[in-house]
């Protein structure tokens, strides 16, 4: 109506919920089980993502320069910059990560909580264990690297792959290069008492 054009891209689909982004007058919003979500100058994620359960639903909107975490329809956070969230949520359904950015640094954000900051975080997602107790990512100093496990910075190397796999609850594993030669690392994870790790308060 009167030039109006609706654009839609990138469905998400879960056992439950439809959810896509699109445009409309210049503005973008998500569309959650067709309810249009807020508008927003911009949406910065390719599609809403969906904890695993489909209880939860998160996506990044942006207003003028700041972007908005968006979580089951509420502003959770809002940060100058964050990172794609291709999946945020833990596979227990629990927690979430992402990364998120300053003016001059960038960190990840676990449980709604900023971690230490660093010239630059992995651009893949922050890595969950499958029982949601334990999260790494790779981060950059100068020009040294890191994978960040709980908080805590594992012993530096030169250069590291792109991926940090925690495929169960006991390790993680990493390619990484120091002084011309490669390792494979693999890290075992602490057990914590389960009182002691931070979750979310998601509505179930």
């Amino acid at each position: 109506k009167g030039g109006s054009v609706l654009r839609t891209s990138c469905v998400a689909i879960s056992l439950t919920l439809l959810a896509y982004r699109a445009r409309l007058n210049e503005k973008e919003f998500a569309v959650i089980d067709g309810k249009e979500q807020t508008r927003y100058d911009g949406i910065n994620t390719i599609h809403p993502a969906f904890s695993p359960d489909s209880k939860h639903i998160a996506f990044v909107g942006q207003r003028g320069s700041k972007h908005e975490l968006v979580m089951d329809g509420q502003t959770y956070a809002t940060h100058d910059y964050i990172g794609t969230l291709a999946q945020p949520f833990s596979p227990d359904n629990t927690r979430f990560a992402y990364r998120a950015g300053s003016s001059d640094k960038v960190f990840a954000v676990v449980d709604g909580e900023p971690q230490p900051g660093y010239d630059a975080i992995g651009e893949e997602r922050p890595a969950f264990s499958p029982d949601g107790k334990h999260v790494a990512y790779r981060a950059l100093s100068g020009t040294t690297m890191y994978v960040v496990v709980d908080d805590t910075p594992e012993p530096s190397y030169d250069l590291m792959l792109n991926t940090v796999r925690c495929d169960d609850s006991a390790e993680l594993h990493y390619v990484a290069f120091k002084d011309d030669k490669a390792y494979l690392i693999s890290h075992t994870l602490q057990q914590q008492n389960a009182a002691a790790v931070a979750t979310l308060a998601l509505k179930q």
